[in-house]
């Protein structure tokens, strides 16, 4: 009996690998697994805390996602799709680049060199001067024209037949700090120990280190050469010391030199991020009398609301308010929404998404719904200046602050709004700005 059993199975076995040669059973096969990729790359429904996506996306529409044919490989697996350059043009053309962008601006802004306003004052002794150099000595006459009492005429008088001018005061003054004082100064504040001196201390190691006389400079006046220097007492920002390490500073140099040649080969950037908002955005100063303590009452706590934002020349192509924390299935069904409505304009071979390293920027869903179709460059670590949609939130941040949202249905309607007011002209200054970094990346210098 078990002989028999073992020879049944056998012939079943054998049935089946006939069965699989049919055409016909190959066709099914094929469209069983069409479906299984259909209904895998299906975009999941967005969760309910979801709340709304504005221009030029419609949240009423559904996202359909069918099946695309991989026409392009994503960048984090292969960047064949970008030229490379020789690194002896990069910085050539990274400049060349940054001027380009900055005569386009001038162009749109319609800038005319100003011509510096002369004080009237200034204008009468412009006149006055020119006609002593004439021979002009009418001091009526010249009151006359120029408006100046005759006692006024006289002492300018003196002082042009002494001096040979009226406009320059002080004109055989030495300046007290010459060019090596002013290099110990910048040389001073350069330094990190020292970022938190006042100009009282200056003051003493100036004097110690070039044995002045006492009394030689005020500290006023060195206060004053300070100002000139294009020094300003700002707030001191701590980094991370991580930053700077030499691993970072390659990867830096790397996605610099793919930016630069991916904008020569003429592809279209888009930038992707997150924000998060609540109710606790307050201003942090105001006016109070002197000795009374500002007081007011803290606003309600609120859960968190992030803001999935997309940016490019053109300014905010769209954004999506989510309550919590971005999710993986929230990001992609944004990423598809981006892609319909992008695809009306633009090609989306030409089209690389330029976001950060955040986890769900690299998650599963992700990766196989979206970045094995699109080309997709994600930022090095640590460099938040390569991204321009970052100098955009502070913007962002500021206005929705000015606006004082009371309730959290008031802060999603403000952040709507108020993201309107980011312009065209202000992204293309972001981005303009942003390339200013690529250079510094490309020679591995330090970041802050």
């Amino acid at each position: 009996m078990e002989i028999e059993q073992k020879k049944t199975r056998g012939t079943k076995r054998k049935d089946a690998r006939s069965a699989s040669e049919d055409p016909m059973d190959c066709v099914v096969g094929l469209k069983r697994v069409r479906q299984s990729i259909k209904e895998y790359l299906e975009v999941k429904p967005t969760s309910p805390s979801t709340l709304f996506m504005s221009k030029p996306f419609n949240p009423q529409i559904a996202v359909d996602f069918q099946v695309q044919n991989p026409a392009t490989v994503a960048l984090a697996m292969n960047k064949r799709i970008i030229p490379k350059k020789k690194k002896k043009d990069l910085r050539a053309m990274c400049n060349k680049m940054i001027n380009v962008a900055h005569q386009i601006m001038k162009k749109e802004k319609n800038l005319k060199p100003k011509k510096k306003k002369i004080p009237a004052n200034d204008q009468q002794k412009i006149l006055l001067e020119t006609k002593f150099k004439e021979g002009v000595e009418d001091f009526a006459a010249l009151a006359k024209l120029t408006k100046f009492s005759r006692q006024n005429i006289r002492n300018m008088w003196i002082k042009f037949r002494a001096q040979g001018s009226i406009l320059e005061n002080q004109i055989n003054q030495k300046k007290k700090l010459n060019s090596e004082h002013c290099q110990f100064i910048l040389d001073f504040f350069n330094k990190q120990e020292n970022f938190g001196k006042i100009i009282l201390e200056l003051h003493s190691e100036l004097m110690t280190y070039f044995n002045l006389a006492e009394g030689y400079i005020s500290y006023w006046s060195l206060y004053d050469y300070v100002q000139k220097l294009s020094l300003v007492h700002k707030k001191i920002t701590y980094k991370i010391n991580r930053a700077n390490y030499f691993s970072v500073k390659l990867k830096r140099a790397q996605i610099a030199e793919d930016i630069i040649c991916a904008h020569f080969a003429s592809f279209h950037f888009i930038y992707i991020d997150e924000i998060s908002f609540n109710l606790e955005l307050r201003p942090n100063k105001g006016w109070a009398l002197i000795g009374k303590q500002l007081n007011a009452t803290k606003p309600p706590k609120s859960k968190n609301y992030s803001v999935i934002v997309a940016m490019d020349v053109n300014g905010y192509l769209g954004i999506k308010i989510v309550k919590g924390g971005v999710k993986g299935p929230e990001f992609v069904s944004f990423m598809m929404e981006l892609c319909n409505s992008v695809s009306h304009n633009m090609s989306l071979k030409n089209v690389i998404f330029f976001m950060d390293n955040a986890s769900v920027h690299k998650s599963k869903d992700f990766m196989q719904k979206f970045s094995k179709y699109h080309n997709v460059l994600y930022n090095a670590a640590y460099t938040p200046q390569f991204n321009p949609i970052e100098f955009s939130f502070s913007k962002l941040k500021h206005l929705v602050k000015k606006a004082k949202p009371i309730s959290e249905q008031d802060l999603v309607r403000k952040i709507l709004q108020v993201s309107n007011d980011i312009s065209e002209k202000d992204c293309v200054e972001f981005i303009v700005h942003s390339l200013t970094f690529l250079e510094k990346g490309l020679d591995k210098e330090d970041f802050y």
